[in-house]
């Protein structure tokens, strides 16, 4: 079985508590969970000890199996910087001893709460053989998000019982309705020589706050690009580097599949993808498969630090 870990990159508390609190409720739970802190504050590690000694600390004690909870972080470089946070925490995974190019990477974003089978499924599509698992998000409103049970979700987790509350017919249509354009997309791309101009060179489309790629695929293509700035295009070019290699890696669409549920925040969301900071950079001509600033060539920062979160016995025993 593919081992399976989740990196979250954030600079925030806010539903850090939803979206780390329930993962110990996955049926078949990540072997770790990594965050990646973009600043070197206390209150998110805070948060996430509160978080192990609490409702991680109650699974356990019913027989549940709990991963490690492992930060990285460094000081806030005065601009958004979230490809390098992400790298950062992929550089724990590839630089531990037991790190496997088989190992499965979900990246989630610290908003966005799994549903209990997640995991699971992610990890079953893995050990089929696939290298990158494509799946989507549902995105709460305001009423949605302040409704939300959170004692609930800590207590059981995102389960049918929630998920029957969260996922309207129509969101469920829309699911589904994305999930075949996302597979007519490949199909197009395996079958047709002649597919450029059928479909765009980054589709199907690797949603940022969810997916799944093998370490080893993202050491073919050096990870995330750290030279993007801001927010915008930064999935886009992963996954445009991602459909470049060659041989290509075997994807697998799981956008009905998997259930994932983003909590509702203010954002100042871009009107189109050409007022994106990083629209120029995407749309330069002879894009490199390997990023030049990333896992293993990162952008100028100061030494991130790692730790691990345990729980306050834990830490009396030894």
């Amino acid at each position: 079985m593919p081992r399976v870990h989740i990196v979250i990159p954030t600079h925030t508390t806010r539903h850090l508590r939803a979206c780390v609190g329930a993962l110990c409720h996955q049926t078949d739970p990540p072997e770790t969970v990594v965050v990646s802190i973009d600043g070197d504050g206390d209150d998110i590690r805070e948060e996430l000890a509160s978080i192990r000694g609490g409702p991680w600390a109650a699974a356990e004690a019913r027989g549940w199996r709990v991963p490690r909870l492992v930060t990285t972080s460094r000081p806030h470089q005065g601009i958004a910087l979230l490809n390098q946070v992400r790298n950062n925490g992929l550089r724990v995974l590839a630089t531990s001893p037991s790190a496997s190019d088989d190992d499965l990477v979900v990246v989630l974003d610290g908003d966005t709460v799994l549903a209990t089978d997640a995991i699971a499924k992610h990890r079953s599509f893995a050990e089929a053989g696939s290298d990158i698992v494509i799946p989507y998000r549902v995105n709460l409103d305001e009423r949605a998000t302040t409704l939300l049970d959170i004692d609930a979700l800590l207590d059981l987790g995102c389960g049918p019982q929630m998920i029957d509350q969260m996922l309207r017919p129509a969101e469920a249509s829309s699911l589904r309705a994305r999930h075949a354009r996302y597979k007519r997309q490949l199909l197009t791309k395996r079958l047709a020589p002649g597919w450029m101009g059928l479909v765009k060179t980054h589709k199907p489309k690797v949603i940022g706050g969810h997916h799944a790629v093998r370490l080893g695929v993202y050491r073919d293509v050096n990870g995330y690009d750290e030279a993007y700035e801001a927010y915008g295009c930064n999935d886009d070019d992963l996954a445009l580097r991602f459909h470049m290699l060659t041989p290509r890696p075997r994807v697998h669409i799981a956008v009905r599949d998997i259930l994932a549920f983003h909590l509702y925040h203010p954002t100042r969301a871009l009107k189109g993808v050409t007022e994106a900071p990083g629209y120029a950079r995407f749309s330069r001509k002879n894009v490199s498969v390997r990023a030049g600033m990333g896992l293993t060539t990162p952008r100028a920062q100061d030494e991130p630090v790692v730790g691990e979160i345990q729980h306050t016995s834990q830490m009396g025993a030894e």
